[in-house]
């Protein structure tokens, strides 16, 4: 542990929702493990995808409810999703089908898996969700070719509202040697807002964020990895604002 207190707004905890853990012993597992790492409070986000991860916001509440019974001793687990870009997402935002985190007014925002939408719609979609005042939260971009070899599509849609969420485990080669450096570049530009585990097992991925802390603070300084790995999140799970840096 590091003594600084870890806020983890992406999470794949709950039980038989997506692949994430099947059983809830493995839950019960990963929130051992996130406590003993210093993680306070987690926002379980199961995938919401149409057609692959048919994800109610009853379903997650009711294993939500489940799980926070499990160990009073924290970590404490808040409401989300780790929401596939679709169509009508900001109707679907609107009507309450789509988590937010912790009820607020954030949302994890998951782009195509090797690609994002044309870049107009992504800019259209995060301009009219400002206008609501929803601030899309684009998951592991680290990860998504596109954006990894476009850093300058990252800094436009930032200056539009949206925030950029980094995963740990790439921070630290847990995904290969493509995702440690294009995170790196991410983060020497000054484009990362936040870091999570998006944690999906005690065993090959779990809750895991002081070993990519450390690293953070050795390379870029104590103070942009407090704002990385804690500040930021915990903002996020209090609906506050962040401030940006551009």
């Amino acid at each position: 542990m590091t003594g600084i207190p870890f806020y983890d707004i992406h999470c794949h905890i709950l039980p038989g929702l997506d692949d994430g853990p099947k059983a809830i012993q493995e839950s019960l597992r990963m929130l051992e493990i996130a406590r003993g790492d210093g993680i306070k409070v987690i926002a379980a986000t199961p995938h919401m995808m149409d057609g692959v991860h048919n994800v109610s916001p009853d379903s997650i509440a009711e294993a939500l409810n489940q799980l926070n019974g499990l160990l009073p001793d924290g970590p404490k687990v808040v409401s989300g999703a780790d929401i596939r870009i679709c169509i009508d997402l900001i109707g679907k935002v609107e009507r309450g089908e789509l988590p937010l985190i912790n009820g607020g007014n954030y949302f994890l925002l998951e782009m195509p898996s090797y690609g994002i939408p044309p870049l107009p719609e992504l800019k259209n979609l995060v301009a009219n969700l400002k206008m609501r005042r929803f601030v899309p939260v684009i998951t592991h971009p680290e990860r998504n070719f596109v954006l990894a070899e476009n850093l300058s599509i990252m800094a436009e849609l930032r200056k539009m509202g949206a925030l950029f969420q980094v995963t740990a485990g790439s921070i630290v080669k847990a995904f290969g040697p493509f995702a440690q450096k294009s995170s790196l570049k991410m983060l020497k530009k000054g484009l990362v807002d936040v870091v999570s585990t998006d944690a999906h097992d005690p065993e090959k991925r779990p809750p895991i964020l002081s070993r990519a802390y450390n690293f953070v603070a050795d390379k870029f300084g104590a103070e942009m990895a407090f704002k990385l790995f804690s500040e930021n999140p915990l903002k996020i799970i209090e609906n506050d604002t962040i401030d940006r840096q551009f």
